[in-house]
């Protein structure tokens, strides 16, 4: 006994030996780059992002709400603030109102390089608007900030790499490189008649890009617990998107004479299910990469979890699930969005019906999916149909390619402090569309 409390402490000691000299050998993975002299933008810039704000160019999922006059409004702010991009760049549309612009560069042997963004944006949820600290259309620049929908998601970058471009312009600046800009006008349901007709048009031109760089991460402050620095989270790539309708079809009846079972408590009862048995997590590539990266810029006890992943895989797991995010990022997500049934208080509804949105770890596929929710209800009485947004999982960009290098280092020039991270975006981008026409999209 005496020998086995030895070898087990001697083994111990040894793991824990193991355990901090790979937290403390770990090297940092950032790269230094010299900090650019601050450039001077035009004070116009934050009310050209107001302007912006103020055009309700809001992608319904009603057709009849979706507002044309709004969309041809927003091209006329594009070609009157935007002189230098309207006289220089070539410009076509697609779908009737998103934009795509042509940027010739000075060495045609190069890959050209695809920038994205997106100015639709979601509805209002009427039942909120006296929520909003400022009108969500007001565009009102309070001190620092700018209200409204669009400033992040994704106005802001609309407006942002357009300024640019023209500000570049009016130097003389013309790019090696040939570079495209589309401005897509219906990401917020799927972009099928924006994004998708101009990758369409890519290939059937048979142009492919050395990168493409979408909306995505930010430089975020405060967001991942303990890490006092600003982070850089660039997107390596993002989870599918699977929209499932769960359907009940069973006798209903008058609300007096209850049956054993209506069709609300059957789908009740599968959602619940759903609930209980979620999909299993697992740490994909592109976390994999983050720790990796994050691990060496973080406290020591952290550092030491990060540097031993391959040990405390099970730990990590644990602690990540804990949180909305740190779940998000370990596990295909599902949750129900919309649910519908009954017509009338006193009536038994014949049908049921709830849509469960789920986002796709990298190596899920919709198969796989379906089958871990039939598995998971377990009830032949549920239909399940595949319906609305679909995306698989996107492809893992290389970080260690030219083009990460060049975002990697277009971040530390201007916010020398930061740390830059690649990471799994959970969330989906018009880039999807564009996955077959080179190896590395980052968001």
């Amino acid at each position: 006994m005496k020998k086995i409390l030895l070898y087990s402490g001697v083994a111990l000691s040894l793991l824990v030996a193991v355990i901090f000299s790979r937290g403390l050998l770990i090297p940092s993975m950032q790269k230094n780059f010299p900090a650019i002299t601050s450039i001077s933008i035009s004070g116009k810039v934050p009310q050209h992002l107001s302007q912006a704000i103020q055009i309700p160019t809001v992608s319904s999922e009603v057709v009849s709400n979706f507002d044309t006059l709004a969309f041809q409004n927003f091209a006329s702010f594009l070609e009157e603030t935007y002189p230098l991009v309207n006289a220089h760049l070539a410009h076509r549309t697609f779908g009737q109102f998103s934009h795509l612009y042509q940027w010739d560069g000075t060495d045609q042997s190069l890959r050209p390089i695809l920038l994205i963004a997106h100015f639709d944006v979601v509805p209002v949820e009427q039942e909120t608007e006296d929520l909003w600290r400022n009108s969500p259309f007001s565009g009102l620049v309070v001190e620092d900030t700018i209200w409204g929908r669009g400033a992040i998601d994704d106005k802001m970058a609309c407006v942002a790499i357009l300024e640019a471009i023209e500000q570049l312009l009016s130097e003389g600046f013309q790019p090696r490189r040939t570079l495209y800009l589309a401005l897509g006008h219906d990401e917020e349901k799927g972009g099928y008649r924006g994004a998708r007709l101009v990758a369409d048009y890519f290939t059937d031109q048979n142009i492919e890009f050395d990168f493409i760089l979408d909306e995505g991460g930010a430089i975020t402050q405060g967001v991942i617990p303990r890490i006092e620095k600003e982070v850089a989270l660039v997107g390596i790539a993002e989870k599918g998107i699977l929209n499932l309708e769960l359907s009940v079809n069973i006798p209903g009846g008058h609300a007096s004479m209850p049956t054993e079972d209506t069709a609300i408590e059957v789908l009740s009862v599968a959602l619940a299910r759903l609930k209980e048995r979620p999909f299993p997590s697992r740490i994909s590539p592109p976390t994999q990469l983050m720790f990796e990266h994050l691990g060496p810029e973080s406290p020591l006890d952290m550092k030491m979890a990060l540097a031993n992943m391959d040990l405390l895989k099970s730990i990590m797991l644990g602690a990540l699930r804990r949180t909305p995010q740190g779940n998000a990022s370990v596990r295909t997500t599902m949750v129900p969005t919309i649910i519908s049934g009954g017509v009338k208080e006193n009536v038994i509804p014949q049908v049921a019906k709830a849509v469960v949105n789920l986002r796709t770890l990298p190596g899920e596929t919709v198969t796989s999916a379906i089958t871990h929710i039939r598995k998971a209800i377990q009830d032949d009485r549920i239909n399940i149909k595949q319906t609305g947004v679909f995306s698989e999982p996107s492809k893992v960009a290389d970080i260690n390619s030219n083009a990460y290098y060049i975002i990697n280092r277009s971040i530390r020039e201007i916010f020398p402090e930061a740390i830059v991270i690649p990471n799994l975006l959970i969330g989906g981008t018009d880039s999807r569309h564009f996955a077959g026409l080179t190896k590395n999209i980052f968001r």
